[in-house]
């Protein structure tokens, strides 16, 4: 007992004052554009890849500060924030449409989302036109789903269905095959 005592008595001496001026020196360095080992640029990057987004994009947000003098990793940090931003906001939308329900529906490809509310029968599907969301049919559709079910979903692309960036131009047909494929997924006859 009492050799353990001298021995923590030492690590207090000793070990803590030669060990805490670096930890703290550590934490206190500024951010820099440098590549080197405070480099706020490489600290957004490894925030990112870690998935701290919050952390990610303060950084970056510093990077982009202090590199303006600097095109090219101006442009990195600019670019970096920039993506950062995009991962934040899918990640907020993909939250958001995880706590609605019944939320999205897989078509494999891509994922369309669709709210139903109501029961009875028929069900009453509500079609957008347009680029209009859902909620275009709000008014309608809350009436409606006091006498019987009723569905209304967004296309995709437009409200909470998956964006597709390499879309080509989608057809009337490829709207129809895609109500078909949701409805059969859904479990809604037609």
């Amino acid at each position: 007992m009492r050799a353990r005592f001298f021995v923590w008595l030492l690590v207090v001496i000793f070990v803590i004052p030669a060990v805490a001026p670096a930890a703290l020196a550590q934490e206190s360095d500024p951010l820099t554009c440098d590549e080197g080992p405070n480099d706020a640029l490489n600290a957004a990057q490894a925030a990112r890849d870690a998935g701290e987004l919050a952390q990610a994009l303060e950084l970056a947000v510093q990077a982009e500060a202090l590199c303006a003098d600097s095109v090219i990793r101006y442009t990195q940090a600019l670019t970096l924030r920039t993506e950062i931003e995009r991962l934040i906001e899918q990640q907020e939308r993909e939250e958001f449409r995880a706590a609605v329900m019944p939320g999205l529906v897989d078509l494999g490809d891509y994922a369309l989302f669709m709210r139903c509310e109501g029961a009875g029968s028929p069900t009453i599907i509500f079609e957008n036109g347009f680029d209009n969301s859902l909620d275009t049919w709000d008014p309608v559709r809350e009436q409606a789903a006091a006498m019987t079910r009723t569905c209304v979903y967004d296309h995709l692309g437009v409200g909470y269905s998956d964006v597709v960036a390499d879309i080509r131009q989608r057809t009337t047909q490829d709207q129809v095959d895609d109500l078909h494929q949701l409805l059969a997924l859904a479990g809604i006859a037609p």
